[in-house]
């Protein structure tokens, strides 16, 4: 298996209680497997991730903050499964995430 993982971020405050921030990264995956029976089957797949986030957190109190935050992705898959000379089949699948959240944090 073989995978590459790269990930990072800043933030910016520039005063009066608010925070920016700032973060992506990628993730690669592949991997593959072979049975050992009679009829072998091969299986290889790939994984492919690519998102970010972008949020915004503001202090209303020493004890209390509110953030937004927004993120997408995009996921990409493939997958081949093969047994020797009876079948073959091939997945891909390409999905992109969208998803949005607000929050109100309070310290005790």
């Amino acid at each position: 298996m073989a995978a590459l993982l790269l990930k990072g971020g800043i933030e910016y405050n520039p005063g009066g209680g608010l925070a920016l921030t700032l973060g992506g990264g990628y993730d690669y995956r592949k991997a593959s497997s072979e049975s050992e029976t009679m009829n072998r089957v091969r299986i290889r797949s790939t994984l492919e991730i690519w998102y970010a986030m972008l949020g915004a957190h503001y202090a209303l109190s020493a004890g209390t903050d509110i953030s937004l935050l927004i993120s997408g992705g995009y996921v990409k898959t493939e997958a081949r499964l093969e047994q020797e000379s009876l079948y073959s089949l091939d997945l891909d699948s390409t999905l992109i995430i969208l998803d949005t959240g607000i929050a109100v944090t309070t310290r005790y």
